[in-house]
């Protein structure tokens, strides 16, 4: 077998592995009760109402969740393709994460050639937190906002210096913002500091500067003079101030964390690729015995140039992150497609030295990613399976009831105490087509009611309201 088929057919088992990974059973488990579930009312509202301009929550415009409509669109085209589905609700997110992969790839392959792409992709296709919370499984904007980022990016990391890779970046950014809204500040930051590294400060990059903006403006200006039409200032006011003002000076919802909080997460996410690496680091230090203090400043300094982008593109957003007041594991997901490369560059490195130091290890170095490829991925099975068979009672009643009687109504009663938030249940009755009833009163109401099926909850965040 030639070099060329064995990576062919390498290629072909981590596609295999990462549409596994993201497709398999993805239409199980349970909606999860906050941003999947109010990002799928919204979606379904769209569908229902044709308006795809104002995301809304229960028919009213959604301030809480005050997002751009990108957030909404590939949910809407995903109920549009498969029904109102859970599969629906999901599938344009897996697809996100599988063009992110095939971005790493391609990077990847034109920075060191196909083995190190192959490498490099192993490690993104087999991250755990980016496919399991929050990302590539679940029905929110994040692993669209992680696929947009990342070709932003990737336009500009790639060799070469035309100008037109800042205005495809540029493109990118101003979509990414159209998802996440100011979640996208990191990206800019980054693509400033790289713009200034090519171009430097005078006024012809400044110029360049000015078109870049403005093309990455053009989306935002258009969907944002759409948007004032309908409802002024108002929508921007919020989102400026959920998104910005009280994520950074504020703990918001109980999500904060130390000064640790964004490196536990990369360890959550790469725990065996990571073990190996500190292998690798380990077995050259011992090989490599005595180290002067400047062999130990000098074996993790960053020389190449690529290599250097990377670091920053993945430094500024993890040192922003931490700064701010609340933290949320899923804000730092768009450093990972950097992170991936950047773990397979240094574990070809320190094999590289070690294979130097002790040539007969040479033979046994490439068994070490196939074993740390093969622990991750059962890493990542046992969380996939987790989601998929997780169950709630609640939800299960509504689906069941819809299939024996479609035409009685579940009455919900709401207890305005520490629990699971209501926005799960109202997508399952949307979705199961349900009509749902939200009445006061509580666990005394619900204990004394007798219409009909009934459900109790307990919701700090949302009392119930003043009637039926």
């Amino acid at each position: 077998m030639t070099n060329k088929t064995q990576l062919a057919a390498v290629a072909v088992l981590l596609l295999c592995t990462a549409c596994f990974n993201v497709f398999y059973r993805l239409g199980d488990g349970i909606i999860a009760s906050w941003d999947e579930a109010r990002h799928g009312v919204s979606a379904l509202e769209m569908v229902e109402s044709g308006n795809y301009l104002v995301n809304t929550y229960e028919y009213e415009a959604d301030y809480f969740n005050a997002k751009p409509p990108l957030a909404f669109y590939h949910i809407v085209a995903g109920f549009k393709l498969f029904g109102k589905t859970l599969l629906g609700l999901r599938f344009f997110s897996a697809a996100a994460f599988l063009l992110t992969a095939l971005s790493v790839a391609f990077f990847a392959l034109r920075y060191r050639g196909p083995a190190f792409s192959l490498l490099a992709v192993a490690v993104f296709i087999t991250s755990i937190r980016v496919i399991t919370r929050h990302g590539a499984r679940t029905g929110d904007a994040d692993a669209v906002f992680v696929m947009l980022y990342a070709l932003s990016l990737f336009s500009v990391l790639a060799p070469g210096r035309g100008f037109h890779r800042y205005l495809a970046a540029a493109f990118f950014a101003g979509l990414a913002f159209l998802s996440k809204s100011f979640h996208a500040a990191h990206l800019g930051v980054s693509l400033v500091l790289l713009f200034f590294l090519d171009y430097g400060f005078n006024a012809r990059a400044l110029g360049r500067g000015a078109l870049c903006l403005g093309l990455a403006a053009l989306p935002v200006g258009l969907w944002a003079w759409l948007r004032a039409g309908y409802d002024g200032t108002v929508f921007f006011d919020r989102m400026l101030m959920n998104d910005v003002v009280r994520r950074v000076s504020t703990v918001m919802e109980g999500h904060n964390g130390g000064v640790y909080y964004y490196f536990i997460k990369i360890l959550q996410n790469f725990p065996v690729w990571l073990g190996g690496l500190a292998l690798l680091v380990g077995a050259y230090m011992r090989l490599a015995r005595p180290l002067a203090k400047a062999d130990l400043i000098g074996m993790f300094r960053v020389r190449g140039v690529v290599s250097r982008r990377l670091l920053l593109v993945t430094a500024v957003p993890f040192v922003m992150l931490t700064c701010s007041t609340s933290k949320l594991d899923w804000y730092l997901y768009p450093v990972f497609p950097f992170l991936s490369i950047l773990l397979a560059e240094a574990g070809l490195c320190f094999a590289g030295r070690v294979s130097r130091l002790r040539p007969a290890a040479l033979r046994l170095l490439p068994v070490l990613p196939v074993i740390c490829f093969a622990a991750q991925e059962t890493v990542l099975l046992k969380n996939i399976l987790y989601m998929a068979e997780e169950r709630d009672k609640s939800q299960d009643i509504i689906r069941e009831t819809a299939a024996r009687d479609p035409e009685t109504p579940v009455y919900l009663f709401v207890e305005a105490k520490k629990g699971v938030p209501r926005q799960a249940l109202i997508m399952a009755s949307k979705m199961y087509a349900r009509k749902m009833y939200v009445l006061p009163g509580g666990k005394k109401a619900y204990d004394a009611f007798t219409g009909g099926e009934k459900l109790l909850i307990y919701d700090r965040m949302q009392a119930p309201p003043p009637g039926p």
